[in-house]
């Protein structure tokens, strides 16, 4: 028996992944292990060094603001390449320390050991090389470099064989073409791979680089800069005041990183919309103004601020498509590509797998007609930055049976009116082709979107009225010019420039629905109505069409108009899922549960695979208590998405309610590998608490409270353990805490209240409740708590006036009209008495009669 393991490295800018994973005899383990720094359930380490003198931090370790990042970025810089050679250096021999010391005790000794460094295009380049060089002079074993995308690919080609050759069995020669796109950090790039599997096989690459364009201006960077601006702005709005953006990212970005993974992405991935943002708070705090409020964040306003972005990605695409067709061989045609495969940081944006299958036409439309809404075709790691280490530890497999040939093509463009990423560049070239070309309209709106991107958006604005002033009749200037206007939140322009652009081209329907979308932010739902249905009458069909149209029945209270509108858009595009959703969620907030299961399930019958279908129909079920249907529907979702936190985190969280600890701890622990949230580790604290295992859930407590210590409710819990222990004076000061933290959690008013009544201190009581009312007026448990205190200071009318409203609340708490109707008798009222009373009894007998 011989044990081969391999070890995979993907070194990142922000974070390096280090996997390992043996073979027996050639069969590979399911086991991967991956390294981790001071949390076991982490399996990125930061790319971070820090050197003082003689002294080296890497890693966790490296905390000072100081310590070098981006140190890949650093290798590519004459300027700091030496500093960065040493620093990667000594990161890489901490690597291998971390490695020595997480396998020194696993109790397997390997005949054979090889290393595989991920490098991002030809492992020949020199940055390669020194990445090898520093990865064997730190101890790693016979190492070697590959190619990042063929890690992923070759992955892809040995876990979904079947799936991948049922595609490539369509095909005469049975071979199958891949789009690869990186979406990184800073740029994206885009690759075309040929896989033949006749003899050995052979596996070709081919870069997609148009000429002079060394950055693709599409990457997390840009995303980040348009949330960072969409939270400045808020306060901006508050305060009246810019805001610092340097900053304002400095003191706050890890922050705002840790909502943008946490919050941010998910719940606009489940098309859910976001109304809080926990930096916000923490400014408000800090500034002392008035509690900001993040206003109401969907789908729809972030695409408008990362519009400019998106038709870059769009642009992007289609030219490499084209220039692939003039260029590689056997490649004739787009419609040759059988699946995209999605890479990088920033691949897990729901915006690029929409716009590879035209289910997000907003940006353009990409030429992939076989893509059109067949999500199956996009293939994409739920952790992108695990797929590069994990296919490395899959090489025994692949490297003899695929030949790598690296081809760029020349994707040159017949003049520049094109994006390259170095802003400055792209500015002086189009002012220069502009000057001798003056009537050109597609130049002059390419500048001014550049300038917008800028947020220059006087200038921009210059050239869009240029634009127009050459040519009245085209469309594109009138959208670019009407969302400049969006961007500065001068709605009442927006709308006056749609309209001009409405009186030379009356009919078109994507002017209407611009005006329609501005109508709506400005909350004149009446006639973005109007302006929706005047859109549909001309035709338009974008996405969200019916989406916002009927957002705008809902702000108008008009419930059974919007459903008829989402209706209709099931009608006329029966294969757009997010028109079902859209439906199920007003159904879902109506409480009308049979309907949501209805129409999630009509949903399924379209496309029966579909994850966000699943998951919100999983959602249902569990809101409507039917948690063994709730279960059923999530673990069909875990087969097609087995690495969702999101599904892991449902499954684990209905197996505790089951009673079934096990398999909740199985599925929580998974959840948080994949994807570590403050959400997780409150669920697997509660987990170990309610299965009787209180020291363990003070150990999972107390790692929770460090790495989230401005959440509450961790807090609040560890009070909650001090009051099982009867530890009351320091469950009080736990509780006091937790409110200097966040002054609304409205458990740790409740729990204080209630605590502080035991030990005889009614008055603080009183306040809790009264405050916890001041921000939930509706809530019946504080209402009758409230009235048992003033009740027992004698204070009956409060007390009395505080019954009612709980009974109000929740006419189906009989504890309440039992409180009342004892108080009314001590007082002499029997009649009035015995007519709350007698509520009971009759509610009483219902419930025996309903229960038989």
């Amino acid at each position: 028996m011989t044990i081969k393991r391999i070890i995979g490295i993907d070194f990142g800018n922000t974070d390096t992944v280090v996997a390992y994973r043996d073979h027996v005899d050639n069969i590979a383990s399911e086991n991967i292990h991956y390294l981790h720094g001071i949390d076991s359930l982490q399996r990125t380490i930061p790319s971070r060094v820090m050197m003082k003198g003689q002294q080296v931090w890497c890693g966790e370790d490296a905390t000072d603001e100081n310590a070098l990042g981006n140190l890949k970025t650093m290798l590519g810089d004459p300027q700091k390449q030496s500093t960065a050679k040493v620093a990667i250096t000594e990161f890489f021999k901490y690597l291998y320390r971390l490695y020595e010391e997480q396998t020194q005790d696993d109790g397997k000794v390997p005949d054979i050991i090889q290393t595989v460094i991920a490098i991002p295009e030809a492992s020949e380049c020199e940055a390669g090389q020194f990445l090898i060089h520093a990865a064997a002079e730190a101890g790693f074993p016979e190492v070697m470099a590959f190619d990042a995308a063929m890690l992923i690919l070759g992955g892809y080609l040995i876990r979904d064989f079947d799936r991948l050759q049922e595609q490539a069995n369509q095909h005469e020669d049975g071979s199958l073409w891949f789009l690869m796109i990186d979406s990184g950090g800073d740029k994206t790039d885009v690759a075309l791979q040929h896989y033949l599997p006749q003899g050995e096989g052979k596996l070709q690459k081919f870069i997609l680089k148009p000429q002079e364009v060394k950055n693709h201006f599409f990457g997390g960077s840009q995303i980040d800069s348009a949330i960072v601006a969409l939270v400045t702005d808020q306060i901006k709005s508050a305060t009246g005041n810019p805001v610092n953006i340097t900053a304002f990212q400095k003191e706050y970005g890890q922050e705002l990183e840790n909502w943008k993974r946490e919050e941010f992405c998910p719940r606009l991935s489940e098309r859910w919309s976001i109304s809080s943002c926990p930096v916000l708070e923490k400014y408000a705090k800090k500034m002392d103004i008035d509690r900001l409020k993040f206003g109401e964040l969907d789908r729809h306003s972030f695409q408008r601020a990362v519009y400019f972005f998106g038709q870059n990605f769009v642009n992007l695409i289609n030219e490499c498509l084209i220039h692939a067709v003039e260029s590689v061989p056997e490649f004739s045609s787009a419609d040759k590509i059988d699946f995209a495969i999605l890479t990088g940081g920033n691949s897990n944006w729901y915006l690029l797998k929409d716009m590879l299958t035209s289910f997000l036409p907003d940006f353009g439309v990409i030429h992939l007609n076989q893509f059109k809404t067949d999500y199956a075709r996009v293939l994409r790691q739920d952790n992108p930055k695990m797929a590069i280490a994990d296919g490395a530890t899959l090489l025994t497999f692949f490297p003899t049976v695929m030949l790598k040939e690296i081809v760029t093509v020349d994707a040159s463009v017949k003049r520049l009116i094109r994006i390259s990423g170095n802003a400055e560049a792209d500015e002086k070239n189009l002012k220069e082709y502009i000057v001798e070309n003056p009537l050109d309209v597609e130049a002059l709106n390419q500048l001014g979107c550049l300038l917008t991107s800028a947020k220059r958006y006087s200038e921009a604005e210059g050239y869009f009225v240029q634009a127009q002033q050459v040519d009245p009749q085209i469309i594109a200037t009138y959208v670019n010019l009407g969302n400049l206007f969006c961007y500065q939140n001068r709605w009442g322009d927006a709308e006056a420039t749609y309209k001009n652009g409405l009186t030379n081209n009356k009919k078109n329907g994507e002017l209407s629905f611009h005006l329609a979308e501005v109508l709506l932010a400005m909350n004149q739902n009446e006639k973005a109505v109007k302006a929706f249905q005047q859109a549909e009458n001309a035709g338009y069909d974008a996405k969200s069409l019916y989406l916002d149209w009927a957002r705008a029945w809902q702000n108008l209270k008009k419930v059974d108009e919007a459903i008829s509108v989402l209706q209709q858009g099931i009608e006329n595009a029966p294969d757009t899922v997010e028109n079902y959703l859209e439906l199920a969620k007003v159904f879902l907030a109506e409480k009308q549960y049979a309907s949501a299961e209805g129409i999630l399930n009509q949903a399924l019958g379209r496309n029966p695979e579909d994850e966000h279908t699943l998951t919100l129909l999983g959602e249902v079920y569990e809101i409507n208590g039917k948690v063994k249907g709730a279960i059923q529907v999530y673990e069909k979702a875990l087969l097609i998405m087995p690495e969702s936190s999101l599904v892991l985190a449902a499954l684990g969280r209905l197996y505790l309610t089951e009673g079934n600890f096990r398999q909740s701890e199985k599925l929580t622990c998974a959840a948080l590998k994949i994807q570590p949230s403050a959400d997780l580790d409150y669920q697997l604290c509660t987990l170990y608490k309610v299965s009787g295992r209180k020291e363990q859930a003070a150990i999972q407590l107390q790692e929770a409270m460090r790495k989230y210590p401005q959440e509450a409710r961790f807090v609040v819990f560890h009070a909650e353990l001090l009051e099982d222990e009867e530890k009351f004076d320091e469950a009080v000061k736990d509780y006091r805490h937790a409110l200097q933290i966040d002054d609304c959690n409205l458990t740790a008013l409740s729990r204080l209240g209630n605590l502080l009544d035991d030990l005889g201190q009614s008055a603080e009581a009183i306040e809790c409740f009264r405050k916890l009312i001041e921000i939930d007026s509706t809530n019946a448990t504080a209402y009758k708590n409230l009235g048992y205190l003033l009740e027992c200071q004698k204070d009956f009318a409060a007390a009395e006036d505080a019954y009612w409203k709980a009974i109000q609340y929740d006419p189906e708490d009989l504890s309440s009209y039992h409180y009342l109707g004892e108080m009314l008798n001590s007082q002499g009222r029997h009649d009035e008495a015995e007519a709350v009373l007698k509520v009971v009894r009759r509610k009483e007998d219902l419930k025996i009669e309903l229960s038989k």
